[in-house]
């Protein structure tokens, strides 16, 4: 199932992004993606539960890690082919691993380099 939601997430978009500027492709995909879950989120009230330093790392992670990034890989579909994105979006464990260990001094055991 991962691997079709891969597929599915590089292929589906490239028709639209001919036709809409990126922003809105993917406004509406989050949005969409994430109907199913609001019944849940709200059930568990856990943002009501945050304080403020802690829902402003919650936005960040959203807003940079979620909203950025996924606006930077469906753009990059309207110059690379949706292989090449894929492969190139396959070195990103690589490289955050190799970032770790060279700016933030992780210590890489066996079972990880494996």
């Amino acid at each position: 199932m991962s691997g079709v939601g891969q597929v599915a997430y590089s292929l589906l978009p490239k028709p639209l992004l001919k036709e809409y500027p990126t922003t809105v492709v993917v406004g509406w995909g989050m949005l969409l993606g994430s109907l199913p879950l609001l019944p849940a989120s709200l059930r568990d009230h856990l943002f009501y539960q945050l304080i403020n330093w802690q829902l402003a790392n919650v936005l960040f992670i959203v807003v940079v890690g979620t909203v950025v990034a996924c606006l930077c890989y469906i753009n990059s579909l309207k110059f690379l082919s949706a292989t090449i994105a894929q492969i190139l979006g396959l070195f990103e464990p690589l490289t955050a691993a190799l970032f770790s260990v060279l700016f933030l001094g992780q210590n890489l055991v066996l079972v990880e380099v494996l």
